[in-house]
This record gives C-alpha cells, structure tokens and sequence, in this order.
C-alpha cells in the first residue's frame, strides 16, 4: 500500500492504528481480543510532492 502512494508521488508523513476506547472496552469485554490484536483501521497522512 505505501508503495503505491509513492509510485503516486505522495509523501506518508503519520501512520496511525488507533485501539478502542475506554467506553468500547467495558461494552464489549468479549470482543475486546479481536479489537486489540489485528488492526482494524489505518490512518494515514500523505502530502505531495
């Protein structure tokens, strides 16, 4: 995926992988394991040039 960022001439400046909040963690301890170990979201900040 970064490869082709730069392929298209942008620039990864922040790579992100947020963990549930608080409020996530006490409404759902059981899927609480899935949530933390695999990524679920990516953000990304890419600037041109």
């Amino acid at each position: 995926m970064t490869d082709a960022f730069t392929a298209a001439d942008f620039r990864l400046s922040t790579i992100g992988e947020p963990q549930p909040v608080t409020a996530a963690r006490e409404r759902f301890p059981e899927e609480l394991r899935a949530l933390t170990t695999g990524p679920s979201f990516l953000f990304l900040v890419l600037h041109t040039g």
